[in-house]
């Protein structure tokens, strides 16, 4: 049961079985429960303070009225006001499960629903999830976003059999779970030029299906935010279902490479330190928000190259600045100083590493592209003015001032963000060629990230 039309040819590959986006449903879990929960488990209710007065409650009473059994799970916050989501949690969340029998059902935005779908795989039974808010693309993506060992990780599990969400608790939640959930679903456009990036140079191809679950539709999803400010019903659907197809075209693709690039890579090492603002966590949709801000802007500079310099003297400049394999240890070293992180930073790297040669045939095939690049680049975002202004629109902070942070701090976060993944980005491009200090201090000292 689907209000979203998929491709025939992917229904198969959707593990989420259904997906109900109505007004006051919550009244159909016990149909959703019958369907799913074939072993006929007890029922864990998994919950915070908030989201159990937001749904919590009211599922409480239906499973009550209908003598299901059940079991409440509260998750508590820590010292830091956040529900962590820490792998650890997850881990004994399924323990839990085991030892009780239960069949989860995640009641929450993205924390809860990521904690819940790594317990559930671990446990060995699905789960059903009831979002709370519009606030991130998760509900129905393949994989949880964790952090394990002090990394920020995607464990890989599978997405919620089913997906229940009341759309007028959606569309009331607070405003800035809206923003947050905007801010995420335009993350799609960089996140998008990072896989042609990486399509383009033979790195990664794009996958058809799952580029078109993203990208088809996706200029109307984030067309006119403040319709989500005024409470527009149809907006919110539009957002609501914007985020759950990237989410389908993560589970399509069994990666997050659809819906994630260089503003998530940024995003995770701020959740990695725990970034908060007077006590209160940002969110992730506002710290991916200021990654894409800062990604448009180095790929400006980036395909900006074409105009100003040619190709033997870009390779040339590569040579030059090119650190040898000793020189990028140290600088892991000196920005992961944990033995265990910075042991899994070197393994990254080192996986993400080519020889010389390689990277002269790479770049000489990068310069190539920069036209076509940047065509691209103008036909997606437009120009960083205009994603400052979309952004500015739908009420979501766009550079340090609004998340807090210096400028220490946002170059060290980008410096780190580019080795903590082996995914390819443009973070990647500009470290390969040697200009990723060089642009990302001179976008700074623009005054753009501010």
């Amino acid at each position: 049961m689907f209000p979203i039309r998929l491709p025939s040819e992917y229904q198969d590959h959707i593990h989420t079985k259904t997906l109900i986006n109505e007004s006051d449903c919550l009244g159909r879990i016990t149909a959703l429960i019958h369907d799913h929960n074939t072993r006929h488990l007890d029922i864990g209710l998994v919950f915070d303070r908030i989201t159990y007065m937001v749904a919590g409650e009211h599922i409480e009473r239906i499973l009550r009225k209908e003598n299901i059994p059940f079991t409440p799970i509260l998750f508590e916050p820590t010292e830091l006001s956040i529900i962590s989501a820490a792998y650890d949690i997850a881990h004994d969340l399924a323990r839990k499960l085991v030892s009780q029998n239960l069949f989860p059902i995640a009641i929450g935005s993205g924390t809860i629903n990521d904690l819940v779908k790594c317990a559930a795989d671990e446990a060995g039974t699905m789960y059903i999830c009831i979002p709370t808010a519009p606030s991130m693309d998760g509900y129905c993506s393949s994989g949880a976003a964790l952090i394990r060992n002090g990394i920020k990780v995607t464990v890989p599990c599978p997405p919620p059999v089913a997906v229940l969400a009341d759309s007028e608790i959606i569309r009331t939640a607070p405003y800035p779970m809206t923003a947050s959930g905007y801010g995420d679903l335009y993350s799609k456009r960089t996140a998008g030029m990072d896989w042609i990036i990486a399509d383009r140079l033979g790195i990664e191809p794009i996958h058809t299906g799952a580029w078109n679950m993203v990208h088809t539709d996706l200029d109307a999803w984030l067309a006119d935010p403040k319709r989500l400010q005024t409470g527009d019903r149809d907006a919110y659907d539009q957002l609501f279902s914007g985020l759950c197809l990237c989410g389908f075209a993560m589970q399509l693709y069994q990666d997050s490479r659809p819906a994630s690039g260089a503003e998530h890579m940024i995003s995770h090492i701020w959740e990695m330190e725990h970034l908060s603002i007077e006590g209160l966590p940002v969110s992730h949709g506002f710290k991916v928000g200021v990654g894409v801000v800062v990604t448009t802007t180095l790929m400006e500079k980036l395909f900006a190259l074409e105009d100003f310099v040619d190709c033997e003297g870009f390779l040339r400049t590569v040579r030059e600045r090119r650190e040898t394999w000793t020189q990028r240890e140290q600088s892991i070293d000196r920005y992961f100083t944990d033995p265990a992180i910075n042991a899994k930073i070197k393994e990254i790297c080192r996986s993400k590493w080519i020889s010389n040669s390689e990277l002269e045939n790479r770049m000489r095939l990068l310069f190539g592209s920069l036209k076509e690049l940047k065509h691209l680049f103008k036909i997606k975002l437009g120009s960083s003015q205009q994603v400052l202004a979309d952004l500015r629109e739908a009420k979501c902070p766009v550079g340090m001032g609004g998340l807090g942070v210096s400028r220490d701090n946002l170059f060290d976060t980008v410096m780190k963000a580019q080795m903590i993944r082996s995914r390819y980005t443009v973070l990647d491009v500009l470290y390969e060629a040697g200009l990723l200090q060089e642009f990302l201090n001179s976008a700074i000292a623009d005054g753009k990230l501010n």
